[in-house]
């Protein structure tokens, strides 16, 4: 009898990183992780640190430390890498350094022969995650980005607390880009699989909704964190436990990720935001909402702008930047 232990491995252990690996071995999603980053240092006193939480985990995690050749046998590899934090707080603004790390880590990490789930952070995202896709060489299925996983968490959580509900009694999803093009799909939100637009008309609780005020403290929320603490780490490190749990437990729950469209929503080839059911071999099932013709606009205008930014990190590339040489 052979049992396969649930191996994750890492890749930047700074905030997000460190975060992803304690939410991993505290819900005792993993029984092993491999963490990867280019500060040794800083890598060696995370691994310490997890170690040392050993006895409070709900089982035995082997943490271990390592090259990307390391990752080579684990069946996820979580991407969180980044360089250098910019001065302005927007996730554009990452792009150059964050095109410098994966064109760097990403054909290392495929070279030491990896075959599994690959799952972006790294932002921004959704055009992140497609060169991250474009560059493993692996089926667009197994390599998924967080996109607005997050985004949907914190509309969930906004809209309960304005409606003084508990947020998991809230269906709702925000899509597109993880980034300024987003919004949320008022239009498919439910409560107990009663719409939202029954509900404005029967019940007092949902009469006084201010949606363009939600629609930008879920936008700007990030940003605000961001700008106090200079890091985003519990909201982002509980949907990437939430992913990787789905695909171990082969839960087939419909998550809203950025994935490769292939026709919905009229999109081709690029990485957006949509529900997809996610399983034991990653995105088993892209899910197309019908929407109205002002959510599809706003749908359009966030492939645009990830097509802009894979553009933007093409030309970077062919001006020197990144390589596996850096």
């Amino acid at each position: 009898m052979s049992i396969q232990k649930r191996s994750v491995g890492i890749v930047g252990v700074g905030h997000v990183g460190s975060h992803c690996a304690y939410s991993l071995a505290v819900q005792g999603i993993v029984d092993e992780l491999v963490l990867c980053d280019t500060n040794e240092a800083l890598m060696a006193a995370q691994a310490k640190d997890l170690f040392d939480a050993a006895c409070c985990y709900p089982h035995r995690v082997a943490i271990r430390t390592g090259p990307i050749s390391a990752l080579a046998g684990c069946d996820i590899v979580v991407i969180c890498v980044a360089r250098e934090i910019p001065e302005v707080a927007l996730r554009d603004a990452e792009l150059a350094n964050s095109v410098r790390e994966v064109k760097s880590l990403i054909p290392r990490l495929m070279s030491a022969g990896f075959d599994g789930i690959i799952i972006n952070i790294t932002n921004p995202c959704d055009a992140i995650t497609q060169i991250v896709w474009r560059d493993s060489g692996l089926d667009s299925r197994k390599v998924i980005g967080t996109g607005t996983g997050l985004d949907s968490a914190r509309f969930r959580s906004i809209l309960g607390r304005e409606v003084d509900l508990n947020p998991s009694a809230i269906n709702g999803f925000v899509l597109g880009e993880h980034g300024n093009a987003q919004f949320p799909a008022w239009s498919h939100v439910t409560v107990g699989g009663k719409a939202l637009a029954q509900l404005e008309k029967s019940s007092p609780r949902f009469s006084q909704i201010d949606k363009e005020k939600i629609t930008q403290e879920v936008k700007g929320s990030g940003y605000q964190v961001w700008f106090t603490k200079r890091g985003i780490d519990f909201s982002v490190t509980s949907v990437l436990a939430q992913v990787v749990r789905c695909i171990y437990n082969d839960e087939k729950v419909a998550m809203p990720l950025s994935v490769m469209l292939d026709g919905q929503y009229g999109q081709s080839g690029v990485y957006v935001s949509t529900p997809a059911i996610i399983g034991r071999e990653g995105v088993e099932e892209i899910l197309e909402l019908e929407l109205p013709d002002d959510e599809m606009k706003h749908f359009g205008a966030s492939c645009e702008s990830v097509r802009r930014n894979v553009r933007r990190a093409n030309e970077m590339v062919a001006e020197g930047l990144g390589g596996e040489n850096e």
